[in-house]
C-alpha cells in the first residue's frame, strides 16, 4: 500500500544530487562548497514555490472546498487512480477544510 508520504521521491532525488555531485568531488570541490550550494539551490526552490502559491485568505468556504477538492484530485491523479479521484477528492475535502480551518464543519 502507497501511503503518498514522498519517500520514494525524496530517496530518488538524494541519489540524483549524489550521481551529480560526484564529479565535482573528483575534480576536488570541497565537499562543504557543495553543501553549501544545496542549500542555496533549496533557499531559491522554496522561494519559488512561494511565488507561484495561492493565497486562500478571505476566500469563502465554497472556494476554499473547490481548492482543496483540486489539490486532492492531483494527488490522486498522481498515483493512478483517475476513475475514483472525484468521488475521493469530494470525500476529502470537509476533512481538509476542517484540517485548515477548526471553525468550518462541512465546507463544501
Amino acid at each position: 500500500m502507497q501511503v503518498g508520504d514522498g519517500t520514494t521521491t525524496v530517496v530518488i532525488l538524494a541519489g540524483e544530487f549524489l550521481r551529480e555531485s560526484k564529479p565535482f568531488v573528483e575534480e576536488g570541490v570541497h565537499p562543504q562548497s557543495l553543501i553549501r550550494s544545496f542549500r542555496q539551490a533549496g533557499q531559491l526552490a522554496v522561494q519559488k514555490v512561494k511565488d507561484l502559491s495561492i493565497s486562500i485568505e478571505g476566500k469563502s468556504a465554497e472556494e476554499k472546498a473547490d481548492m482543496l477538492k483540486k489539490c486532492a484530485m492531483t494527488s490522486l491523479n498522481s498515483k493512478l487512480v483517475c476513475i475514483l479521484q472525484s468521488y475521493q477528492a469530494i470525500a476529502y475535502s470537509p476533512l481538509l477544510c476542517q484540517f485548515q480551518n477548526h471553525s468550518l464543519s462541512y465546507c463544501s
